[in-house]
């Protein structure tokens, strides 16, 4: 929708090609019987996209209500009877001639008129081209554009959210001012902006994951970064369909993806969504004739949060998480600072209401930091010779970790954590954020990235054997009943093993080929017999003998105790963070 239009706007008989004329805001064609087309509009001429090609006539018209519409018509609903470009006007609330004679007209007409007016169809928020002269928000407006570009379709940006409130100075005062000593908040921040520099940077994608138990202080976090573009009903959450996540992505391209809610979507549906996310690719799809369209292309950065990380979550999934996916969406912890989340807060501020200051001021001023940075950018010519600048800054950075060595992964990372850094900083230096020193966010960042490499180094061993403990705790819970043999005269179809009042006896095949695949089941074995769930027959072996009222061949099979399912037991272990601890009665050997 626009603003209404005016009589000025629409055809007149000067503006009309010969042989048609405009009488009572209608359209009619001469002759000797004139014949009446539709009501009169605004020709505001042609779009075509950046390859000169799907070219579509641009017209204005004011609804029965008198809202103003600007409807975009693809040339080749020009063809055949015109049935496609019907629906479109009538959508918009046009309507368009009644006999097949006058529809005939109307098509003809279409094709006489002549503008000089070009528009630019870009089919995705961010930077138009490889130039960093043009760039695009989600709600359509456009910051330094040498010529009109409008967005492919309608992304529903404003309606998401995204739009401005209030002006610069006021974000400064309620949102960049506080977050200037708290290292989590200059992180997010920073990080909100980062996607702009992707592409100059030629990077993919990737995210980060606030991993912590302070569920308010990162739903802040994730406001306060929100508000460099848009309020906080931009956020989106994790459970979405790919169609939606895809929407979703080329909305924030080259923006900034909040998501929230990682701990309650399924972890099937993140793994892939991970993957997606970060390449910066959808699914080809065919249209209503077959033929396979272009996939949804993006750039984004994409911050979200959750009480587990992305390792403990993936834990109750049967098949193996790759490390490439935790490369792509890397856990940041958050937990443990001074107040919380919070480095400082305000004397005589509690870190509550010190979090519900930020979302208030999250609230009232949004919308204003994303297109000051986008537009001191395109002003100052930075990304001109961005490559060297950025390869300077991961220089600079790599000197503050002190020389230690990262594997390739952890460059990989590492880069990422880097571009955020510029982005904070070259934000500084434009005055967007009044940080006044660039020198804080380099410090913020690479104190997350420290957290992150220490916990990397650490957590696979740990993550391995969550994992193993969650599959097979959540396999016996799912098919205790149904697949377990109880007595010697009841044998379940899709027998997986026996059980009595103490254990669950798991034939190896289903250990092997049902709950470890894609693992290493004998590691996974070992696992669970370090924290006291396998019991074997002796101290070489890590099975055990079926009993005899279960089984008279006295097979061997994967002994796990029941206590497994009891998470409050003795023996229990907790799952929270990627850490696992067990605690035994002092008395009690292991098994």
């Amino acid at each position: 929708m626009s603003q209404p239009f005016g009589p000025n706007d629409f055809l007149t008989t000067e503006t009309l090609p010969g042989g048609y004329f405009v009488a009572d805001e209608k359209i009619f064609i001469g002759g000797k019987k004139p014949q009446f087309l539709a009501r009169t509009f605004a020709y505001l001429g042609l779009a075509r996209n950046a390859g000169s090609s799907n070219w579509e006539f641009l017209l204005g018209f004011n609804d029965p209500d008198g809202v103003g519409h600007v409807v975009r018509l693809p040339t080749e609903h020009l063809a055949g009877d015109g049935k496609e470009l019907w629906k479109l006007l009538l959508r918009a609330g046009y309507f368009p001639p009644v006999s097949r004679a006058a529809r005939v007209s109307f098509l003809s007409l279409l094709q006489e008129l002549r503008s000089d007016r070009r528009v630019l169809i870009v089919d995705r928020s961010g930077w138009v081209d490889g130039t960093f002269r043009q760039f695009v928000l989600p709600n359509g407006e456009t910051i330094g554009c040498e010529e009109e570009v409008l967005l492919a379709e309608n992304l529903g940006g404003a309606s998401r959210g995204y739009g401005s409130a209030g002006i610069l100075a006021d974000w400064q005062a309620s949102i960049a001012g506080p977050s200037k000593d708290n290292k989590l908040l200059i992180f997010v921040l920073s990080a909100a902006l980062a996607s702009v520099l992707l592409w100059p940077a030629h990077m993919d994608g990737g995210g980060f994951n606030l991993k912590g138990r302070t569920t308010a202080g990162k739903t802040t976090a994730l406001r306060t970064a929100m508000s460099i573009w848009a309020s906080h009903l931009a956020i989106e959450t994790w459970r979405a369909t790919d169609n939606g996540l895809e929407g979703i992505a080329a909305l924030g391209n080259h923006v900034a993806l909040i998501v929230d809610e990682l701990g309650k979507a399924d972890p099937r549906v993140v793994a892939q969504a991970v993957y997606m996310l970060a390449n910066g690719e959808g699914k080809r799809r065919a249209d209503v004739e077959g033929v396979a369209t272009a996939a949804r292309r993006w750039q984004v950065l994409f911050i979200s949060s959750g009480e587990l990380g992305l390792r403990e979550m993936l834990a109750s999934d049967t098949r193996k998480a790759q490390a490439g996916q935790f490369v792509r969406l890397v856990d940041v912890p958050v937990d443990g600072d001074t107040h919380g989340v919070f480095s400082n807060v305000p004397d005589g501020m509690k870190p509550s209401r010190f979090a519900k200051s930020l979302r208030r001021g999250a609230a009232a001023s949004y919308g204003t930091a994303g297109p000051a940075f986008v537009a001191e950018l395109i002003r100052s010519g930075r990304l001109a010779e961005f490559d060297d600048e950025f390869e300077r800054h991961k220089e600079q950075l790599m000197r503050k970790l002190n020389g230690h060595p990262l594997t390739p992964q952890q460059e990989r990372v590492f880069e990422r954590f880097a571009l955020i850094s510029l982005a904070g900083s070259l934000a500084t230096e434009f005055g967007v954020t009044g940080w006044g020193d660039g020198e804080i966010v380099q410090m913020a960042v690479l104190s997350f990235f420290r957290k992150w490499r220490e916990e990397d180094e650490q957590s696979s061993g740990v993550s391995d054997t969550n994992a193993a403990i969650v599959r097979v705790r959540e396999f016996l819970l799912q098919h205790e009943r149904e697949r377990f043999v109880t007595t010697n005269f009841s044998v379940p179809r899709y027998m997986a093993g026996y059980s009595d009042d103490e254990a669950f006896y798991i034939l190896e095949n289903v250990w092997r080929d049902e709950i470890h695949k894609g693992h290493d089941p004998m590691r996974a074995a070992r696992s669970l017999l370090d924290h006291g769930f396998l019991s074997p027959e002796g101290p070489r072996r890590l099975k055990a003998k079926v009993p005899t009222g279960l089984n008279g061949d006295r097979i061997r099979a994967f002994r796990i105790l029941r206590s497994i399912l009891r998470e409050d037991d003795d023996a229990s272990v907790e799952l929270h963070g990627g850490e696992i601890a067990t605690e035994q009665e002092p008395d009690q050997p292991p098994f």
